[in-house]
């Protein structure tokens, strides 16, 4: 049985991020902001949960990315 090919070259990246690889990540984004690029960004951006992102944002935005409906189901 063949092995799927990963982001990673075939590398095992481990279950939780390190300090290290975050802070590097930070850095990216910035660099990849100063030269306007946000593809990337946004790409890694869309493997994170929609209530995740709202709740990142001050709690006083979150009515305007959620419905009624939404705000009932979502957990905080």
């Amino acid at each position: 049985m063949k092995k799927k090919p990963t982001a990673l070259g075939g590398l095992k990246a481990p279950s939780k991020p390190s300090e290290k690889l975050l802070e590097r990540v930070t850095e990216q984004f910035r660099e990849n902001i100063s030269y306007g690029d946000y593809e990337a960004i946004e790409e890694l951006l869309a493997f994170v949960p929609v209530e995740n992102l709202i709740a990142f944002l001050p709690e006083e935005e979150w009515k305007n990315f959620t419905s009624k409906k939404q705000k009932r189901g979502i957990r905080w």
